[in-house]
């Protein structure tokens, strides 16, 4: 009968790393190692993960934990990588946010080098990430929107409110809006591809916006005609939008009456 690995066996400890590394070669990993010491201590071996890709993920074998055999998975990519990983593919719990970090939870040795298997053969193959050939959007807000506003409102980086320069603005991945579309596309905001705000931006007039960021989004008839027609799919609620010259007297934007 095979037994069963645990990291409270100092033994066991080493050909569970051992077996980790092993894996981690055959699916073209980088790997260090770290074990005794300050950090990590002295009944504790440390592995560090990297794929060619840019995934990173430790794995840590302590003989000190209170949950032996429950190994948390802090997947990361590295600093000098700009790609998303893609929470329709890749599992576990995926930042909503910047779509760069995720964790799973393996109960077990055997667990573990299933996920790690999983994880690391997506980052060889490519579908753990975002697909690099699909549209990212910029997030168009209505909600705060104004007739006296001179430039179109978008969200921040990682939901973190509102700017006019889309220097400023976050860039949602397709999959990230596509799985929430009654959040990032319900009216009063819409999700529209970065390429076609790009193409209406323009650089602001010197004084409206600190340290005259831009580009910006002018905020007329014309701009919001082609916003509208770009957004990612019919929203649910229907927004209209104000801008000097506008027919409504409404000073802010507002929901438009259906029969």
């Amino acid at each position: 009968m095979t037994k069963t690995l645990s990291v409270a066996r100092k033994a066991d400890r080493q050909v569970m790393a051992e077996q980790v590394t092993r894996l981690a070669h055959k699916l073209d990993c980088d790997v260090e190692r770290k074990e005794g010491g300050t950090y990590p201590g002295e009944r504790c071996i440390v592995l560090g993960l990297q794929a060619k890709s840019g995934l990173c993920v430790s794995v840590r074998f302590d003989g000190g934990s209170r949950q032996k055999d429950t190994f948390l998975l802090s997947w990361n990519m590295a600093l000098d990588s700009e790609r998303k990983l893609n929470p329709a593919t890749f599992g576990g719990n995926v930042n909503p946010y910047h779509q760069r970090k995720a964790t799973y939870v393996a109960e077990g040795f055997e667990d573990l080098l299933a996920k790690l298997t999983e994880g690391l053969t997506m980052a060889l193959d490519g579908t753990a990430y975002e697909r690099e050939d699909l549209p990212t959007y910029y997030i168009v807000n209505l909600s705060q929107q104004r007739r006296d506003d001179r430039y179109l409102r978008v969200w921040r980086p990682g939901h973190a409110g509102y700017a006019y320069p889309l220097s400023w603005a976050g860039k949602y991945a397709h999959t990230l809006v596509m799985s929430r579309l009654s959040y990032y596309n319900s009216g009063t905001n819409l999700a529209v591809p970065c390429e076609v705000l790009d193409a209406l931006a323009v650089e602001p007039t010197p004084g409206t916006v600190d340290g005259d960021a831009g580009p910006v989004v002018l905020n007329t008839r014309d701009t919001w005609a082609k916003v509208l027609a770009a957004a990612v799919s019919p929203p649910q609620y229907k927004m209209r939008p104000v801008y000097e010259g506008a027919r409504s007297k409404s000073q802010t934007a507002y929901m438009a009456q259906t029969r």
